[in-house]
């Protein structure tokens, strides 16, 4: 994998610079995806965890698409909308 598309999960498309909103949010998803798997490999995985993991990996890509559709009429794939 070029480290160019590792950086894109971390960057603002149009600037370059380190996005805080999707840094912060793919910790977020790695966190909870860690947690998830453990629980899963140790047999501990309850019902309560699948649904908080689920309302918050696939919500928040949900809403993510949502606020992109609602927007800029079509879903961020780096390129900024036109002004």
């Amino acid at each position: 994998m070029k480290l160019a598309r590792i950086l894109e999960l971390i960057t603002d498309p149009t600037t370059g610079r380190i996005s805080h909103t999707k840094l912060w949010a793919n910790i977020g998803c790695a966190g909870a995806v860690a947690v998830f798997v453990k629980q899963g490999w140790t047999g501990t995985l309850s019902e309560g965890v699948w649904a908080f993991y689920l309302a918050g990996i696939c919500g928040a890509a949900a809403v993510s698409k949502l606020v992109s559709y609602r927007y800029a009429g079509q879903p961020a794939e780096g390129k900024a909308p036109d002004a």
